[in-house]
């Protein structure tokens, strides 16, 4: 069994929301989705195992068993019109089990489940996530699987623009305008954090806003309530205290994205 799950570093209620399955037979195999949502993230559970039924040259019922040797699974974000890759050709094995920290934070998430046999039989399904987080994440580390829900008073602006210069040429009044084939595109975020849960959910605080910062890795991504995932690099994280909250330390953090080729 493989199973895909993406979820916030930081919780720790997990309370299960909603399960669905979802069953497809195509050629010689299953293949199973069982979708469980935890703190508002999906756990995928993908399977194939079944045995293929067909009708022999006697008009007799064959029933040969097969198994599933490979499985891929991608994720679209885009409504379908695209896929990433999450996990390519993996033997079935025992299963395997990887996070998926790139998922939309506030919208649909398709995943795309295929599975392969020894006989070149394949079987697909695709599922849909949904979900419908109102805070701003950010996420680095390996597989952007550090973490941080930031829900309480975001302030986001987005500049974008493309390589654009004027040069001035002998014998003309005015520059030449020219334009480039590079691409800018800056998101200054800010807002507010506390020491302590105040929604009743994980929200990234001081020190885990802190271990985000100090990762080694190189990029960075960020998602918002419009659905939006920007991969980036930051530099600093600022954190001023702002004051107490009842029992609670209240902290202001403010940091910019500057995006990057994903690649």
């Amino acid at each position: 069994m493989i199973t895909i799950h993406g979820r916030r570093i930081f919780s720790t209620r997990p309370t299960i929301v909603h399960r669905r399955a979802v069953l497809i037979r195509l050629g010689s195999i299953r293949v199973v989705s069982n979708l469980t949502i935890i703190n508002g993230h999906p756990y995928i559970s993908e399977g194939a195992d079944d045995a293929e039924l067909s009708l022999g040259e006697d008009d007799r019922l064959r029933v040969v068993n097969t198994r599933a040797v490979e499985f891929t699974i991608d994720r679209s974000v885009d409504g379908g019109d695209t896929w990433e890759s999450v996990l390519g050709d993996t033997l079935s094995g025992d299963g395997a089990n990887l996070p998926d920290f790139e998922c939309l934070s506030y919208g649909d998430t398709l995943y795309r489940a295929v599975a392969f046999t020894a006989e070149g039989a394949t079987a697909d399904t695709i599922i849909t996530v949904h979900a419908d987080s109102e805070a701003l994440w950010l996420s680095g580390g390996p597989e952007f699987g550090v973490t941080g829900r930031l829900p309480w008073d975001p302030q986001v602006q987005v500049t974008a623009g493309r390589e654009r210069a004027l040069k001035q040429y002998a014998g003309r009044a005015l520059p030449v305008a020219l334009t480039g084939e590079a691409l800018s595109r800056k998101v200054e975020v800010s807002g507010r954090t506390f020491d302590g849960p105040v929604d009743g959910e994980d929200t990234a605080n001081v020190e885990q806003l802190t271990e985000i910062a100090q990762v080694e890795t190189d990029l960075f991504l960020f998602r918002d309530p419009d659905g939006r995932r920007i991969y980036g690099q930051i530099g600093d994280i600022q954190l001023p205290r702002q004051g107490v909250a009842g029992s609670t330390g209240m902290w202001g953090y403010s940091f910019t994205l500057v995006e990057t080729d994903k690649s």
